[in-house]
């Protein structure tokens, strides 16, 4: 089973890139810049649909890590700014508006967290949602 994470806080996109190698984390950043980029320029309704199944390759479901622009400043002003985390705040807000808005399209695909809240508290809603997921797929 595949869960795809999704995030809007520059936070939680470099937890998962701390712990990969250097050439993967450059890798995933390089991707997940063309993937912002790349909703940046198709208006929604030109958005391609997600898969209506999910099978080999497709993940099952998305958790969307959601947090305002403002907290995700917040937790990282006190390191080095990676060139992903150095973009406008207007890139961002798309960024967000883009995920939030397919999040919206597909809401029983797309579960959004708040990543805003303590880290215990999002790591509980991260369980309950996979918990939730997982008893969907045993149905």
């Amino acid at each position: 089973m595949k869960v795809r994470v999704l995030s809007s806080a520059p936070d939680f996109a470099r937890l998962s890139a701390e712990r990969a190698s250097s050439r993967q984390a450059n890798t995933r950043s390089l991707s997940r810049r063309a993937r912002s980029r790349e909703v940046l320029r198709h208006p929604s309704p030109s958005l391609k649909p997600l898969p209506k199944t999910s099978g080999p390759g497709r993940p099952a479901g998305a958790l969307l890590l959601d947090a305002p622009l403002d907290v995700g400043r917040e937790r990282i002003a006190t390191r080095k700014l990676d060139h992903f985390e150095r973009e406008q705040q207007p890139f961002f807000e798309r960024v967000r508006g883009g995920y939030l808005e397919r999040a919206a399209q597909n809401p029983e695909r797309i579960k959004i967290v708040d990543a805003a809240a303590m880290l215990a508290d999002v790591q509980r809603a991260i369980a309950a949602e996979l918990d939730a997921l997982i008893g969907r797929l045993r149905r």
